[in-house]
């Protein structure tokens, strides 16, 4: 326990109000001349100086019960880790004993970047000496969250006092990257129902894939898949059966830039890109391939790609607490710094929101990284100008910001166009569609050998 407060309760400030009225009205009687009315004020005084001591007696009694009172004892159960934007339970435990059955509550220490639901919890010591309890959170931030103590507010036994305790100690819990859509994909593939998260799942060509078996001809199988010694032995059509080639590396190009700072919605596109990059990385990691990380802008991280369930975990770790700043890019000197970390062929995914401006420095980045490594450019899509050209101008200063809207999205589009020409493959999507529009790339190139 902290710090703890006994001030009069709400009740006693009301009986100490009406004793002081009375005795303000007693004085007024007195003053008044008449043998009658002085022995009235005489014996309305007496009643008040009696009750006035008998309510002294009783607070000075009620605090004593009060500090004969045990120490209430707190303890708070926090999650190994929030996810943002996610709801979680936080559960609590206090012991209490002798405080009056109503009015007592306790109000966690919760940060200013958590919205929470739940609170202030209620609770009955009549119910027993152990009160447990359970609010929830939504962290609307990533990194440390910091817990303070927790404050309680009881009555004491008579009710006169109001006693306030800070509770418990500060505890630190990790907000990391929304990864629940991992679980989500797991619930979907298990039930085949991968395109209700909007990823597309394409079928094996065969080429510069591993062989897996063979089987009987199937509607749609390619004329390559067809294995003619097999036919002729069984005297009907036999085809192989590929399976993508496992131990293929993907590396995350995260840009740190100021420009991730923009928001859509509650996330900015930095957050975007870090859950979409964690759906891609489960998914991948499920598939045998490994996963790495290079972030640049004013901090560079670098995690080398790795297999294993822990390889989300560390690039969780890696990514909490990691920020937009207010500087630019540089485009050419992140690939460098992969080309010297990253020399085995990879697939290498740059999460980026570029800007027509950009293409002079983001094109000879691209092409010094597209001779070794197969080259996916994320481009997170700016909403507002769709919004923008949804709404019906009003007047002529609304009319002439949808034009502006039209012409940068003219600009992306024919960005984009420039850069597929050059051989650059590009995602032009919504932060929202991100992470399945990743997914589904991923195994369109995985399962047509582009890798």
């Amino acid at each position: 326990m902290r710090t703890n407060q006994r001030r009069p309760s709400p009740s006693a400030l009301a009986v100490g109000v009406v004793l002081w009225g009375l005795a303000l009205l007693v004085e007024g009687m007195g003053l008044v001349q008449g043998e009658p009315l002085v022995l009235g004020a005489m014996l309305a005084r007496t009643f008040v100086l009696a009750a006035v001591l008998l309510f002294g007696v009783l607070c000075l009694v009620d605090l004593v019960l009060l500090e004969r009172v045990e120490a209430p004892r707190f303890r708070r159960a926090l999650p190994r880790s929030l996810s943002l934007e996610a709801w979680s339970d936080v559960g609590v435990e206090l012991r209490i004993h002798g405080f009056r059955g109503s009015g007592v509550e306790l109000i966690d220490g919760v940060p200013d970047s958590v919205e929470v639901a739940g609170l202030p919890l209620a609770l009955d010591p009549e119910r027993g000496d152990v009160q447990r309890a359970a609010y929830r959170v939504r962290p609307l931030a990533r990194g440390d969250a910091t817990f303070g103590t927790a404050t309680l507010r009881a009555l004491s036994p008579l009710g006169l006092w109001r006693y306030t305790a800070r509770l418990g100690e500060a505890e630190a819990v990790r907000v990391y990257p929304n990864f629940a859509a991992t679980t989500r994909f797991d619930e979907l593939v298990q039930a085949a129902r991968t395109r209700d998260v909007g990823i597309k799942r394409q079928r094996l060509r065969g080429e510069g894939l591993e062989f897996h078996q063979l089987r009987e001809y199937r509607a749609g199988d390619s004329i390559r898949q067809i294995d003619w010694k097999a036919t002729s032995r069984k005297r009907e059509l036999i085809s192989r059966e590929y399976e993508a080639e496992h131990d293929q590396r993907i590396v995350f190009l995260l840009d740190c830039s100021r420009r991730m700072r923009t928001k859509d919605g509650a996330l900015s596109h930095f957050d975007h890109g870090l859950n979409a990059m964690i759906l891609l990385a489960h998914v991948a990691l499920k598939g045998g391939d490994a996963v790495g990380l290079l972030s640049f802008g004013e901090e560079r991280r670098w995690t080398p790609p790795a297999k294993g369930a822990a390889t989300v975990s560390r690039l969780l770790h890696r990514v909490y607490d990691l920020e937009p700043t207010t500087l630019g890019v540089d485009f050419r000197g992140a690939a460098e710094e992969l080309g010297r970390r990253q020399r085995r062929r990879s697939m290498v995914v740059l999460l980026t929101h570029l800007r027509p401006e950009d293409e002079a420095d983001v094109l000879p980045a691209l092409e010094l990284l597209r001779r070794r490594h197969f080259v996916l450019v994320a481009d997170l899509h700016p909403v507002e100008l769709d919004e923008r050209l949804m709404r019906d101008p009003e007047d002529l200063g609304e009319a002439f910001t949808a034009l502006g809207a039209w012409e940068a999205l003219l600009d992306r589009r024919a960005m984009h166009e420039r850069l597929r020409a050059q051989g650059i493959r590009t995602l032009d999507v919504s932060p929202a569609t991100l992470g399945p529009a990743l997914v589904s790339r991923y195994l369109e190139a995985k399962r047509g050998g582009g890798l």
